[in-house]
């Protein structure tokens, strides 16, 4: 998602309030999702650095895969381009 390998203190719901390490980049999406109804929230996150794919675990053992962009998307599931 980034090549940012700086992360920011953020306070977070689903830990109790504790200041967690959160990439810097992902904090908008990881404020939006703990907003959420609890099985949304978050308990791990990184960006994958420009090296890997950005990877978000929620509450309810779901993970969300970040890519760069839709095409990228559809190539991950083994679509290719539309």
């Amino acid at each position: 998602m980034c090549n940012n390998p700086d992360s920011v203190n953020v306070s977070v719901n689903c830990l109790g309030g504790i200041d967690v390490k959160i990439d810097e980049c992902l904090v908008p999406l990881i404020e939006a999702l703990q907003s959420l109804p609890t099985e949304m929230r978050t308990m791990e996150s990184c960006c994958g650095h420009g090296d890997l794919h950005g990877i978000i675990q929620l509450a309810d053992g779901r993970c969300l895969v970040i890519v760069d962009g839709w095409e990228e998307a559809l190539t991950m599931r083994g679509r290719g381009k539309r």
